[in-house]
């Protein structure tokens, strides 16, 4: 993913162990927020220090999907 590439190795590390433990837990909502104003596809937002991880979950077989990673002043400016 480019967003990864930007940020710096030791962060990067840092947020794919955080997405990897988040795939294990049995409710991972319980550690994320639903942003405001995605009403189709919700979105929802995982902190991990000072980035933030885009992301949607499909609810039926708990998929996954990481759509964008940026540090936390950026990236609401998108969504």
């Amino acid at each position: 993913m480019k967003a990864l590439k930007k940020i710096p190795k030791e962060n990067a590390k840092r947020i794919l162990n955080s997405i990897d433990a988040l795939s294990e837990v049995e409710d991972p909502k319980r550690y994320i927020k639903k942003l405001k104003g995605s009403f189709e596809v919700p979105l929802y937002s995982f902190r991990v220090g000072d980035h933030r991880v885009i992301m949607n979950i499909s609810e039926k077989a708990l998929v996954i999907h990481i759509i964008d990673i940026g540090n936390r002043s950026i990236i609401y400016r998108n969504y």
